[in-house]
C-alpha cells in the first residue's frame, strides 16, 4: 500500500459525479493497491471500440479557497470575494480492442478549467493512459499500465496564493502464474511520481518505487483473496524547507524512506445482489535519515455494495488508514472514514445519487523538531450532498448537484464550510 501524501479526507466524494452505470457496477480496489487481473479470458470475439467524450459544467462555490469564517481573501488573492464559479470542459477519446486473450484500453482527456473571478487559477489539465491485460494460455496472466495526469493542487492540501499544478505519473506491471485452478502466485512493480510547479512545494515532489509479491486464492465462485508483501522505496529529490502548510522548517530535511506492508485483499460476491471488497494489513515506514519520524500501524478498508431492489444500489465504505504529512508538529495522519452512497434509479431516465462522508483526521508522530508542547491536532470533516442524473439518451447525460463540505478542527484557522451547486452535461459517441 502506497501511503499518499495529500489524500484529501473527502476525496471519496468524487464518486457522486460518476455516471449511473459506472457507479452501479464499480468496485474499486483500496487506494495504492497493486491489482493483478485474472486476464481477459472471458472475451469470445474480436472487437474494436472507439468512442469520444465531450462535456462541460459549472460549479458555484461559496468558499472556493476553503478559508475560515471571517478571513478576508483580499490580502491573499487581491479580491474580496470568497466565492467563485468554476467552469469545466472535457474533450476525450477512448479506444478498446479485444483480440484472443488480450485486451488493450487507451484513453485521453483534456480538461480546461476557468475560474470566473480568480482567473489566476485557470488551467488546462489532462488525464491520459492505457492498460494491456494479457494472458498466455491458462497459467500466465498480467497487466501493464501507464497513467499521466496534470491537475490543479486541491486547496485543502495547502493554502497558496499561486497556481500549483501537480504532474502525476504512474507506471505499473504485474504478472501471475496459476499452478492449480484455484491458486496463483503474483508479482508486480509500480513507479509513481509527483512534481509540483510552485517552488515552495517542490520539497514535496517524490518518486516511489514499489515491488509486490504474494499468492491468490480464486476458486471461481466469486471469492478472490490475495496475500501480498509490498516494499516501497520513497525518494524526495528536493530537500524539504517548508512543511505541508508552508511554514518554514527549522532545517532542511531529507524525507527518503522505506516502507513494508503486509496485506490481505479480498473480494466476495455472496449473491447477485451484493459484493464485498476490502483490504487489511500492517504498514511500517522507516526514514533513512530521520529514524525519530518512523511510524507504523494497522490499515483496513472495506466496500460493501448491496442492491436491495433492482432500482436501488447502496455502497458503504469504512476505512482506517495512515498517511504521511510533513508538519512542524506531526509527521503522519491517522484517517478514519465512513461513507454511504446510495443510487436510486427513479425512472428509466432519472436517477438520484446520495453522498454522505464522515471523516476524522488525527495528526500524530514526532517530526523530529523542537516541539512547542501543542496539543494533537484533530480535524473532523463532513460532506453531504445529492446529485440528479437525467439521461436524455443512452449517450447524453445531464447532472445537477448540491453539496455541503465542512471541516472543524481543534486548531484555530482550519475550520471551513463550502456550499457547492453544480450542473453538467456529457455526451459519448
Amino acid at each position: 500500500m502506497t501511503i499518499r501524501r495529500f489524500a484529501s479526507p473527502w476525496i471519496a466524494a468524487a464518486f457522486a459525479a460518476m455516471p449511473v452505470a459506472a457507479l452501479a457496477q464499480l468496485v474499486l480496489p483500496p487506494v495504492g493497491t497493486q491489482v493483478v487481473p485474472q486476464g481477459p479470458a472471458q472475451a469470445t470475439q474480436d472487437q474494436d471500440v472507439l468512442t469520444f467524450d465531450v462535456g462541460g459544467g459549472a460549479e458555484r462555490h461559496s468558499n472556493i479557497f476553503l478559508l475560515p469564517a471571517g478571513v478576508d481573501p483580499t490580502p491573499l488573492f487581491g479580491r474580496p470575494s470568497r466565492s467563485d464559479t468554476v467552469l469545466r470542459g472535457l474533450v476525450g477519446v477512448n479506444f478498446e480492442r479485444i483480440f484472443s486473450l488480450q485486451r488493450i484500453r487507451l484513453d485521453a482527456r483534456v480538461e480546461p478549467t476557468k475560474f470566473v473571478e480568480h482567473s489566476r487559477f485557470d488551467y488546462v489539465g489532462y488525464n491520459a493512459g492505457g492498460t494491456w491485460d494479457w494472458q498466455v494460455g491458462r497459467p500466465l496472466f498480467g497487466q501493464v499500465g501507464i497513467r499521466l495526469r496534470r491537475m490543479l493542487a486541491p486547496f485543502d492540501a495547502a493554502l497558496t496564493t499561486q497556481r500549483n499544478m501537480e504532474d502525476r505519473r504512474n507506471l505499473r506491471a504485474a504478472a501471475g502464474f496459476r499452478f492449480t485452478p484455484s491458486w496463483a502466485v503474483l508479482a508486480g512493480v509500480e513507479h509513481e511520481s509527483l512534481d509540483n510547479s510552485v517552488a515552495v512545494r517542490r520539497g514535496l515532489d517524490y518518486q516511489f518505487l514499489t515491488a509486490e509479491a504474494g499468492v491468490r486464492y480464486a476458486p471461481g465462485t466469486g471469492t478472490e483473496i490475495d496475500f501480498v508483501y509490498r516494499r516501497t522505496d520513497g525518494d524526495y529529490p528536493n530537500r524539504q524547507v517548508f512543511d505541508a502548510l508552508g511554514n518554514l522548517l527549522p532545517a532542511a530535511i531529507d524525507n527518503q524512506f522505506k516502507q513494508d506492508a503486509f496485506l490481505a485483499r479480498l473480494q466476495i460476491r455472496p449473491n447477485e445482489d451484493s459484493r464485498i471488497q476490502g483490504t487489511a494489513g500492517y504498514v511500517q515506514r522507516k526514514f533513512d535519515n530521520l529514524p525519530q519520524r518512523d511510524f507504523s500501524g494497522p490499515t483496513a478498508g472495506i466496500d460493501v455494495d448491496w442492491a436491495p431492489t433492482g432500482a436501488l444500489v447502496i455502497r458503504t465504505s469504512l476505512v482506517r488508514d495512515i498517511y504521511t504529512e510533513e508538519l512542524i508538529t506531526a509527521n503522519y495522519v491517522d484517517v478514519r472514514t465512513l461513507a454511504v452512497r446510495p443510487l436510486w434509479r427513479v425512472t428509466g431516465r432519472i436517477s438520484l445519487l446520495g453522498n454522505a462522508v464522515f471523516s476524522q483526521r488525527t495528526y500524530k508522530g514526532d517530526p523530529g523538531f523542537v516541539l512547542t508542547g501543542a496539543q494533537v491536532r484533530k480535524d473532523d470533516f463532513t460532506a453531504l450532498g445529492v446529485q440528479v442524473h437525467y439521461e436524455f439518451t443512452r449517450t447524453i447525460l445531464a447532472t445537477a448537484e448540491l453539496r455541503r463540505d465542512r471541516r472543524s478542527s481543534n486548531y484555530p484557522g482550519f475550520d471551513f464550510t463550502d456550499n457547492v451547486a453544480a450542473v453538467g452535461l456529457r455526451a459519448r459517441f
